[in-house]
C-alpha cells in the first residue's frame, strides 16, 4: 500500500494539470500587475514600491516552478508566457493619474504678441516727457500709456493697452557700490522671482556705463513674459529702467527700449 500511494498522488497531480497550469499562470500575472500598479505612484511610495517589486518577482519565480514541475512539458508555453510578462516593460509614467494635471492645474495659454509695441514705436514723434520727483528722473513715453507711481513699492510705471509697460525706479545706494555688484542684485532678484535671465550686455544710458539683461518668465497671474532691464549706477543712487511684453515681439522690445533710454535723464 505504501508503494501505491505515490504512484496514484502522481496520477491525480497529471490528471489536474490543465487546472494547476491555468492557476498558476493568473498567480503570475495577477502579482505582476500588481507589481505595475505600485510603480505608477513614483518615489512617494518608496517602501511599498520596494516591497511590490520584491512579492512581484517572488510570485512570478514560484508560478513559473509550478507550471514546469507540475504541467510538465506541455506547460512549456504557458511559463514563456509567465517569462515574458514578467520582462515587459512597466507602463510609462505618463500613464499614472499623479502624473495628469487637471484642468485647473494647466498654465494659461500664451497671449498673443503687443500690439502696442508696434503703436508705441509708430507714434514716437508724439511722445509725452515724464518728470518723478521722488524717482528723480525724467523720460519720453507713448502719451497713450497710464502712468502711476507707487511710493511704497518705489515704482514708476508706464502701462500699455496690451499690458506691456515701462517701470522706472531708483533708490539710494553706498558711493562704494559698484555696476558689477547692482546688477548682480538685479540679476538675482529677478531668478528668485521665477525668471530666467537669458542675456547681459555693457551699454551706456544717459552717457553713464551701465548694463542690459534680457529675461523670460511668468507673472504673478502665469503669464509669458519677455523683459528688458537696465541698470545704471550714478552718484545719488541706482536706477532701473524696464520694458516688459509678451513674447513674440522681442526684436521691437529692443527698438523701443533703446529709444525709451535715450530720453532717459536721471536727475
Amino acid at each position: 500500500m505504501r508503494r501505491q500511494t505515490p504512484v496514484r498522488i502522481v496520477a491525480w497531480a497529471r490528471q489536474m494539470r490543465p487546472w494547476w497550469t491555468l492557476s498558476a499562470a493568473l498567480v503570475a500575472v495577477t502579482a505582476i500587475v500588481g507589481g505595475w500598479s505600485a510603480r505608477d505612484y513614483g518615489d512617494a511610495r518608496a517602501p511599498a514600491l520596494a516591497s511590490g517589486r520584491a512579492a512581484t518577482a517572488t510570485a512570478s519565480r514560484a508560478a513559473t516552478v509550478a507550471i514546469g514541475t507540475l504541467a510538465g512539458p506541455s506547460a512549456s508555453a504557458w511559463t514563456a508566457a509567465s517569462i515574458l510578462v514578467s520582462a515587459s516593460p512597466s507602463p510609462t509614467a505618463a500613464t499614472s493619474p499623479l502624473d495628469s494635471a487637471s484642468p485647473s492645474a494647466q498654465l494659461p495659454s500664451p497671449a498673443p504678441p503687443a500690439a502696442d509695441i508696434a503703436a508705441a514705436l509708430a507714434s514716437q514723434a508724439s511722445w509725452a516727457a515724464y518728470t518723478s520727483t521722488d524717482y528723480k528722473f525724467t523720460i519720453g513715453y507713448p502719451a497713450d500709456w497710464v502712468v502711476s507711481e507707487s511710493s511704497p513699492s518705489g515704482w514708476a510705471t508706464f502701462r500699455g493697452s496690451d499690458d506691456s509697460n515701462i517701470s522706472v525706479t531708483w533708490r539710494a545706494v553706498p558711493t562704494e557700490s559698484t555696476l558689477n555688484q547692482i546688477t548682480g542684485e538685479v540679476w538675482q532678484g529677478l531668478e528668485d522671482n521665477g525668471y530666467t535671465v537669458e542675456s547681459s550686455h555693457p551699454t551706456t544710458i544717459a552717457g553713464l556705463p551701465a548694463r542690459v539683461l534680457t529675461a523670460n518668465g511668468r507673472s504673478t497671474f502665469g503669464h509669458l513674459r519677455h523683459g528688458i532691464v537696465g541698470v545704471l549706477v550714478t552718484a545719488g543712487g541706482r536706477y532701473r529702467v524696464e520694458l516688459w511684453s509678451n513674447p513674440g515681439t522681442e526684436a521691437d522690445d529692443l527698438t523701443l527700449f533703446r529709444d525709451l533710454v535715450s530720453t532717459f535723464v536721471p536727475a
